[in-house]
């Protein structure tokens, strides 16, 4: 089939699967120019003619290096919490990696906004949901929205396009208050229950 006489002006031609005459499917994007038939003369394709405007352009290289960086940062977080193990206190999880003691709790003798923060990703990861929640409600929901945005930030990245769509600023600033109101909410009722 000669698919210049159906690609006229403003269509495209686009492979998105091919079988091989062994039987095996070959998934992938191929544009085509001219005839199949001279290119590749005994797989039968999947095509699909559609308007060339259907496919949006690439997102700018700088864009596409801080997605994956922050899809790594957050995939990284979420593997260090599996490798910890979490205290049994409900906080202090972070001082096996070296970290001090809460500045705050030794201070004060009450629990921070943050304490339980890794604790609750480290139940979390292990699919202690409760327990992830009991140890610090922010911080569970906080691993929550990670284990979602790190492979979707890796993937638009890594493919140069919105996965399932752009994520508006509105929506990030009311998810960022939101995480924040809970955590202080959590935090204040932790502070009344231990005076």
């Amino acid at each position: 089939m000669n698919f210049a006489a159906i690609g006229g002006a403003g269509i495209g031609v686009t492979i998105y699967a091919a079988i091989r005459p062994d039987g095996k499917t070959v998934m992938g994007r191929i544009d085509l120019a001219g005839t199949c038939s001279h290119r590749y003369p005994s797989v039968c394709f999947l095509v699909v003619v559609e308007p060339l405007h259907s496919h949006p352009a690439l997102l700018p290289k700088a864009q596409r290096c801080v997605l994956v960086a922050v899809g790594t940062v957050l995939l990284s977080l979420l593997a260090l919490a599996v490798v910890l193990q979490p205290d049994s206190r409900g906080f202090g999880t972070h001082e096996r990696l070296g970290l001090p003691p809460c500045s705050f709790r030794q201070l004060t003798g009450y629990r921070c906004p943050s304490c339980g923060m890794t604790t609750a990703w480290a139940h979390l990861v292990r699919g202690r949901i409760v327990e992830a929640f009991r140890d610090n409600v922010g911080g569970a929901l906080l691993g929550l929205v990670s284990l979602m945005l790190a492979p979707w930030s890796l993937l638009s990245g890594w493919r140069g396009r919105w996965l399932w769509g752009v994520i508006q600023p509105q929506v990030v600033l009311a998810v960022v208050w939101l995480l924040v109101a809970v955590t202080l909410i959590d935090w204040s009722v932790r502070f009344f229950l231990a005076t």
